[in-house]
């Protein structure tokens, strides 16, 4: 009897061990992510013209000029209202909104009815 509960002991501690080093490796997985994936742009802060350009996927950000996006057609990061072109619409839109404009659920895009 007292061999099968030391045999049952061992075997739980094992079964800890093993667990806890999975948690670990785990969550250092978790904070080293590498996965390839394409960018998702949003404008994560904008001022005097001036942006921080954020992957909402990866955090990847860079500074740009709304400046040198302005009459751009296609997609472009700049275009919040969806017109196919970043103009001043875009502009009034996101000095209205300076510190990032995605929905409180980051799923859809405000936009005020008088920019469309």
């Amino acid at each position: 009897m007292k061999k099968q509960s030391v045999f049952v002991l061992v075997t739980v501690l094992a079964a800890v061990v093993a667990f806890s080093g999975m948690l670990v490796a785990s969550a250092d997985q978790e904070n080293n992510i590498d996965i390839p994936h394409e960018h998702e742009y949003y404008v994560s802060s904008f001022d005097k013209g001036e942006a921080v350009v954020t992957c909402e996927i990866c955090g990847d950000s860079y500074d740009d000029n709304f400046t040198d996006h302005l009459n751009n057609t296609g997609d472009d990061v700049f275009d919040v209202n969806y017109d196919g072109i970043v103009n001043g619409k875009d502009y009034a839109y996101l000095k209205q909104h300076k510190t990032g404009w995605r929905s409180i659920d980051d799923s859809v895009w405000e936009i005020p009815i008088n920019l469309l």
